[in-house]
């Protein structure tokens, strides 16, 4: 369980990677304590609402891949999330490993920053729910629902199989992984 005297900006993304999906202690807890975590992480501002301290939280966890013109409308697509599950703004920062973008999780989504090609409608590939053109069709803000991990990099036999399917369809999967099979 955190502690709110451990909650550092240093080690933030270390405590949300300890945070399993099912953990719902930890995720009300989170809920409960927001704006004093937000407060411990950011700095005790007076003169701002809870709602624009969450705005703030996601500047300080995302601010670096999303320019200052797209905030208001990436903020308002993870806000959505935020409201549509009851959850705590502070679940959003988990990050997983991505080979071409920055990549997060927020409860049952995943939401990539980065360069993103495009998804062409496939049934062997997961298709977004949202997408937000972050710089002129070079970068993209991109909301995929989060799939259980039935595979791991030790199953390259269905990794494969994958691929080939994909290929013969004319696409190129470029992180052809077990752990991207879901």
């Amino acid at each position: 369980m955190i502690q709110i005297e451990e909650i550092s900006q240093e080690n933030w993304s270390n405590l949300l990677r300890q945070i399993e999906a099912d953990d719902m202690e930890t995720k009300q807890f989170l809920k409960e304590h927001e704006e004093e975590i937000i407060d411990k992480l950011l700095g005790k501002n007076e003169e701002l609402t809870l709602d624009e301290k969450r705005k703030e939280y996601v500047r300080f966890i995302a601010g670096e891949y999303i320019e200052e013109t797209d905030f208001e409308s990436a903020y308002h697509i993870i806000e959505d999330i935020r409201k549509s599950h009851n959850s705590s703004i502070l679940q959003f920062g988990k990050r997983l490993q991505g080979s071409s973008s920055e990549v997060f999780e927020f409860d049952d989504k995943i939401i990539k920053f980065g360069k993103t090609f495009n998804i062409i409608n496939n049934p062997n590939i997961v298709q977004p729910e949202k997408e937000l053109d972050l710089e002129e069709g070079y970068r993209w803000m991109t909301v995929f629902e989060r799939l259980p991990i039935v595979y791991t990099e030790n199953d390259k036999d269905i990794a494969q199989t994958m691929y080939n399917r994909i290929r013969d369809d004319g696409m190129v999967w470029f992180d052809a992984l077990g752990c991207n099979v879901g």
